[in-house]
């Protein structure tokens, strides 16, 4: 029932900050199903990158290092949503920075989400997407990163 972009860009920010680091708190954001809202807030706020920001930022956050977060989250299937909102935004470095972050951390560990993932367009949108930014160090870094997960 939330109305408005701003008080969602708290609420999201609140859950991507009690994700980081924790995780207990990533566990139980995905035990208490949040994953499906997640997702649907995705889905109606496509065009809001500080939005999208916080989304995907959360969804790194509980994917670092939790293999069953993992498995979850790659149920919901956000790949067409992370290749979409990837194009729509490119300009935001953020968001960039989380989603490479994000699709790293599958590339690492679900081999048939890797293959997934690691797609003719996907790789694209990166090459494209990196050359946008090529003076923001930690979106090349997670970009380089993420595109050598998908060859090992």
């Amino acid at each position: 029932n939330i109305q408005t972009p701003t008080i969602l860009q708290y609420i999201l920010g609140s859950i991507q900050n009690i994700c980081y680091g924790s995780r207990i708190n990533s566990i139980k954001i995905v035990e208490l199903n949040f994953i499906p809202l997640i997702k649907r807030v995705m889905q109606s706020y496509l065009q809001v990158p500080i939005i999208q920001q916080y989304i995907v930022g959360t969804l790194w956050n509980l994917t670092i290092e939790n293999v069953n977060n993992q498995r979850i989250i790659a149920k919901y299937n956000f790949l067409p949503l992370i290749k979409q909102i990837l194009i729509l935004h490119e300009q935001s470095s953020s968001l960039q920075l989380n989603a490479f972050g994000f699709l790293q951390n599958f590339a690492h560990n679900i081999s048939n989400v890797k293959l997934t993932i690691c797609d003719e367009q996907i790789l694209n949108i990166i090459n494209l997407n990196c050359c946008t930014h090529h003076q923001v160090n930690q979106v090349q870094q997670n970009a380089d990163r993420l595109i050598r997960a998908f060859y090992n």
